[in-house]
Formats: structure tokens, C-alpha cells, sequence
């Protein structure tokens, strides 16, 4: 048999203590209590340690979410986040997300909410926002890769902040220019004289891979550049259709890549039908994985691309999740440029 031990003299059980019952054994008021707790600067360094000896003796916590009731507010921002992987420990995006998103808020006194869901949003379900609508945090961090105009609808007035989706004006939202990135690639491969530029791609619906696509279409049509559909591989196991492509005579010298976890598999294709990189075809990404990814840091050789860089477009997103939790609701679309990182794989084509 268990026995509850008695408190000590002045206290009641641990978990209920009342903010009335610190205030009344510090020999102060309820306001007083209320200002340490929240670290005030209005009370005196004497009565704050006597006020912070009563809290530690009797471990009195706080009802947090009353205090939050209080104030109108939580100091705690949701980040809502999609995940494809099996694990989270296996999304590099996310932990890098994770990692300067806690940092950011640490410094801002906030706290981090963490929701993961394996869901595209391109609906908004009822269930998704609960935590903002019922002001359990201040403002939401929704970080999608794809999200339609219905789904915006659904958070149209709600306090968050899209990263890497287009808010198109409903709600605020942080980019990279996927677009111009591609147009960039396209551009410097006929720079160095290719003409025959191919796009390997996922053929997946996704948001950021259409703008890539789209984004290569429309600058080789600008340029004058032939735009064959044989010259579009999809990233399909075993790579058939990049196979069969490299095997014509007329194979493209040079490939734009829409990510970067196929260039192994291209590499290894290349490879089989002799072909060097960027002596015979040269290679070139446009990619949302961050710098840490297996594909750019194992043992494959380094290609050249542009690469998102995940601290500082997290960094800027979170300015604008704190704007939002501290009141602001203008609505702003902050577009990001991506960088270019040379590694050496794009030369001119081959001498026929």
C-alpha cells in the first residue's frame, strides 16, 4: 500500500497550488506573481527572489493555457509540415527546416509545435489548422509543395505563412523562383553551344517540378531550340526511355535535370553507353534538396546546380510567421532567388 506523503506546512498537493496561494505566502500581490512568472522587469530583484523561493517550495506551474487566455496570446508557433518519407528521420528537408526554425524561435522567446502528415494539401482538411483556430499557438508555419486555390480559400484569414507554395495573394507566402532557376540552366547550356538539350524529370504533379518544366519549354521556345518529346526522359526504374534515348545518334549533349536524387541512376546510364560527363554530355540540376543531401555529399561525383538553401529561405520565413503572430496581417509574397553552385559538369558539346 502507497501512501501520499503530507505537504509541507503552507503548501497544498503538488499540481494544486493556485497563483492566490504563492501570492498570499510571499506576502504579495496576485499581480506581483503574475509579473515574475513573466519575468517583468517591474518588480524588484528582492521580491522577485522571495516571489521565485514560494513558486520553487511549493512547485507551483503555471495553467499555461489560461495564462495564454490572458494575454491573447501563446509565444507558440504551429509548423505543419507533408512528408512522403517513412521515417522523418530519413527527410533531410524537414530536419533542416526543424533545425533553424527552433533555432529562430529560441531567440524570439517562441515556442515550436511540430504537426507531420503525410498529405499533399491540396485540400485542407478541418482537422489541419486546429491548433491555430483554437489559439493554441499565435501563427502556423505550412510548409507545401503543392496547394490548390480551393485549399487557399480555406485558409484565407487564418495567421500563417506558406513555405514553398505560392499564397497567390490569400495568404502570405515564401518561394524560391524555381522558374527563373531552370531558365537559368536552359540559358547557360546554350551559352556553351548546346542545341539539343534534354529535361529528365519525375513526371510527378508537383508544384515546384511544373514550374522547372514549364520553366524549360518556354526558354528553349524563346531561344529558338528544338523542343523534341524524345528529348523528355521520365525518372521511371530502370530508366528505360533515357536508355533508349542516349542509344540515337541524335542524342541530346546536354541534360537539364528537374531534382536530384535520379543523378545517380543518370550517371550510371551515361556511363554504360560510354558517354563522360561533361566531356560527351553535360549534366546540370535544379533541385529543392539541401545541401546536406546524401546525393550531393556520397560518393557519386558532384554536379553542377541550383540548389535551394533551406537556412536562409527558413529564415526568412520565420520573419514573417513572427510578423503575423505579433499582429501583422498584411499579406506579402517573398520570391527568393536560388543560387548556382559550378562543380565543373557542363562544357561545351562535342565536336561532331
Amino acid at each position: 500500500m502507497v501512501r501520499e506523503h503530507e505537504n509541507p506546512p503552507g503548501t497544498t498537493r503538488s499540481g494544486s497550488v493556485t497563483i492566490s496561494d504563492v501570492a498570499r505566502m510571499a506576502h504579495v500581490g496576485v499581480a506581483t506573481v503574475s509579473r515574475v512568472l513573466n519575468n517583468s522587469p517591474k518588480v524588484s530583484p528582492k521580491t522577485a527572489a522571495r516571489v521565485r523561493r514560494v513558486l520553487e517550495r511549493t512547485k507551483y506551474r503555471p495553467a499555461y493555457a489560461a495564462r495564454a487566455l490572458a494575454r491573447g496570446q501563446t509565444n507558440t508557433i504551429q509548423l505543419i509540415y507533408n512528408t512522403h518519407a517513412e521515417k522523418l528521420s530519413m527527410d533531410p528537408v524537414l530536419l533542416s527546416i526543424l533545425d533553424v526554425a527552433h533555432a529562430e524561435l529560441q531567440r524570439s522567446g517562441y515556442r515550436l509545435v511540430f504537426s507531420a502528415i503525410k498529405s499533399d494539401f491540396s485540400e485542407v482538411s478541418s482537422g489541419v489548422l486546429h491548433v491555430v483556430e483554437h489559439r493554441v499557438a499565435d501563427a502556423a508555419l505550412l510548409v507545401s509543395a503543392r496547394m490548390t486555390d480551393a485549399g487557399l480559400e480555406r485558409l484565407r484569414g487564418q495567421p500563417l505563412v506558406l513555405l514553398d507554395a505560392d499564397g497567390k495573394g490569400i495568404v502570405s507566402s515564401v518561394t524560391n523562383d524555381h522558374y527563373r532557376a531552370m531558365c537559368k540552366a536552359v540559358d547557360m547550356l546554350a551559352e556553351r553551344g548546346h542545341r539539343r538539350i534534354g529535361l529528365v524529370w519525375s513526371g510527378a504533379i508537383d508544384q515546384n517540378e511544373s514550374e522547372r518544366r514549364r520553366a524549360y519549354h518556354d526558354e528553349m521556345k524563346r531561344r529558338g531550340l528544338p523542343c523534341r518529346p524524345e528529348w523528355e526522359f521520365i525518372c521511371e526504374t530502370p530508366m528505360r526511355s533515357l536508355r533508349d534515348g542516349l542509344a540515337s545518334r541524335d542524342r541530346p549533349t546536354a541534360l537539364a535535370c528537374t531534382s536530384i536524387p535520379p543523378v545517380p541512376q543518370i550517371l550510371d546510364v551515361l556511363a554504360a553507353h560510354g558517354l563522360d560527363v561533361p566531356r560527351d554530355v553535360s549534366l546540370l540540376a535544379v533541385d529543392s534538396a539541401p545541401e546536406g543531401n546524401p546525393a550531393l555529399t556520397g560518393p557519386l561525383r558532384p554536379i553542377s546546380r541550383h540548389y535551394l538553401q533551406w537556412d536562409s529561405i527558413v529564415h526568412t520565413a520565420m520573419k514573417e510567421v513572427l510578423a503575423v503572430a505579433r499582429g501583422d496581417r498584411r499579406i506579402r509574397h517573398v520570391v527568393l532567388p536560388v543560387p548556382f553552385r559550378d562543380e565543373g559538369s557542363v562544357a561545351p558539346p562535342p565536336v561532331s
